[in-house]
């Protein structure tokens, strides 16, 4: 997981793939897993989430807000998946 700040919002970065050494120094990923239901939790700087969104579906993502956390559940990752916490 990887967060990239951008103004008005956080790109989170979800990346996961199962890779097997093929020689020296070289790891190929032979099948794509798929992840479901990955709970991620992503410190704020005090500012509240106006939405949370699975970009680029666009779909929205319920999430909490407490504590300077955002805490929120992405229904699935294949390879990649962007979230964005707009603000």
């Amino acid at each position: 997981m990887t967060v990239t700040a951008q103004p008005g919002r956080d790109i989170v970065h979800l990346l996961f793939a199962h890779t097997t050494v093929r020689g020296r120094g070289i790891e190929v990923i032979e099948d794509a897993v798929a992840l479901s239901h990955v709970d991620v939790s992503l410190r704020t700087d005090g500012r509240a989430p106006a939405s949370v969104r699975c970009v680029p579906q666009g779909d929205a993502i319920p999430f909490t807000y407490d504590g300077g956390r955002v805490r929120f559940t992405v229904p699935a990752v294949e390879l990649h998946q962007m979230v964005e916490v707009a603000y």
